[in-house]
């Protein structure tokens, strides 16, 4: 939260708002809103501070929350407004930020060709910047945009040339989240065997950092591969948890999914 402030204030002070004070406030709020996950509280929260300053972060909170919220044509507005706000800053982290919203908006308006574009933008500028987690992450982004349009074995390329960078100092949640998508890529391609292997080891990593949602998501896709294999116990355990999780994180739309899967075995 520290360093969302840290970054906003420069924005502000860089576009000399005169509502600073207000906006910062607003978007205090919004953060406290989104992370309890009440994402219609926060988008009204994030707007109220666009309206005072019409800075980069704020449009990209907005956007989030327009995602969650499935207004994909807002998000995109907003994504499209956060990237040109940030080329005026010349702000390369906050043009990535941007460019990579923009790929999600559009991935769930299935324009995987234009989200690839502003994938693809993303990385060039993170590896100039030439840090390991950046470059990860837009790579792993990139490789989502070509799985999600169904050509897993391009997005496995790309999270494996993300997983290359662990020895670059890849660690954490990104480490794990780039194992998670390379055990979905694998599922999908039939490897079973492998795709059980990077789940499991992304499930240590999220245990350890205590991401919920993604702990949630881990489970479910182990669950997958089990249930593929034969391993209907283990299948069910992991679903069950899954479950659990979603249930707690108010996930609905996935929590839906995992009691569904439970009730298929």
């Amino acid at each position: 939260m520290e360093n969302a402030l840290k970054m906003v204030r420069a924005e502000l002070l860089a576009l000399k708002a005169p509502e600073a004070d207000k906006a910062l406030a607003a978007f205090t709020r919004g953060e406290g809103h989104m992370r309890a996950r009440e994402f219609y509280k926060a988008a009204e929260a994030f707007n109220e501070a666009v309206e005072m300053a019409d800075a980069p972060t704020f449009r990209l909170r907005f956007s989030q929350c327009a995602l969650e919220m499935g207004k994909t044509h807002d998000a995109i507005h907003s994504a499209r407004r956060a990237l040109e706000l940030s080329e005026t800053l010349d702000h390369a982290a906050l043009y990535i930020a941007s460019c990579q919203q923009l790929s999600r908006a559009l991935m769930e308006e299935a324009d995987f060709p234009k989200a690839v574009v502003f994938a693809q933008e993303a990385l060039e500028v993170a590896l100039k910047l030439g840090e390991a987690e950046t470059t990860a992450s837009a790579l792993n982004l990139l490789g989502l945009c070509h799985s999600r349009g169904g050509a897993h074995k391009r997005g496995l390329e790309n999270y494996l040339k993300a997983l290359a960078l662990e020895s670059a100092g890849l660690a954490g949640k990104t480490l794990a989240d780039t194992l998670g998508n390379i055990g979905s890529a694998r599922y999908f391609l039939g490897e079973l065997d492998e795709a059980l292997a990077s789940h499991q080891r992304a499930l240590a990593i999220y245990e350890e950092t205590g991401d919920g949602p993604s702990l949630g998501m881990c489970h479910y896709n182990l669950g997958l591969a089990l249930e593929r294999l034969g391993k209907t116990d283990d299948a069910r355990a992991h679903y069950g948890k899954s479950a659990d999780i979603f249930e707690s994180e108010g996930m609905e739309k996935h929590l839906k999914a995992a009691r569904a899967s439970l009730e298929e075995l």
